[in-house]
């Protein structure tokens, strides 16, 4: 997409293009926490129906967003970080285990982005801010990350048992019999 915005007649379109991911990322974070705390959803799905769509799109956004990071304009700056913090909390608030790692990507690409524009964001207070920012994220979002754990816990206590029940049965299933038939053709199989 970033390809086809730079060909784009419209001015400025990569900055446009990070301002509405920075902006759906906020008005998805604020969507995830009426799910949660208003319509007391287990995990919030944003519309999507289904929490995994809606944390990948949270994910996307909120990376996207660091874009504006590196801008001089201090609302562009405020406004790219608003994005990734509140993609982050839509993560979390998704309770998707799976979208974890891109946080954690989204990061340090948003970290080497920012140190090669030579960000004046790009320091270890700005660091600091973030790292407080993203724990009251987990604060906020403490409900749903304690259920999950209880029903990862939940789930492999069943897989112990032969069990296998809900998606983490399946998978269980699905990679014991692939490794299984890994050696039968290890390259092109």
């Amino acid at each position: 997409m970033t390809a086809a915005l730079l060909h784009a007649p419209v001015r400025g379109q990569l900055n446009v293009f990070a301002r509405g991911a920075a902006t759906g990322a906020i008005l998805g974070a604020l969507l995830a926490l009426f799910q949660i705390y208003a319509l007391d959803m287990a995990r919030a799905e944003g519309g999507a129906g289904n929490a995994g769509p809606f944390a990948l799109i949270m994910a996307v956004s909120g990376g996207i967003s660091l874009i504006l990071a590196a801008r001089r304009d201090k609302a562009d700056q405020l406004l790219g970080i608003a994005g990734w913090l509140c993609g982050i909390l839509g993560v979390l608030l998704s309770g998707s285990k799976g979208i974890l790692p891109a946080l954690a990507v989204n990061a340090l690409i948003g970290a080497a982005y920012l140190w090669h524009a030579k960000s004046p964001l790009f320091s270890l207070k700005t660091g600091a801010a973030a790292a407080l920012c993203i724990m009251a994220a987990g604060w906020v979002a403490s409900p749903v990350i304690n259920w999950r754990i209880v029903q990862m816990k939940d789930d492999i206590s069943n897989v112990e048992k032969g069990r296998l029940v809900r998606s983490a049965g399946a998978r269980y299933v699905m990679w014991e019999e692939g490794l299984a038939i890994v050696p039968e053709a290890p390259i092109f199989g």
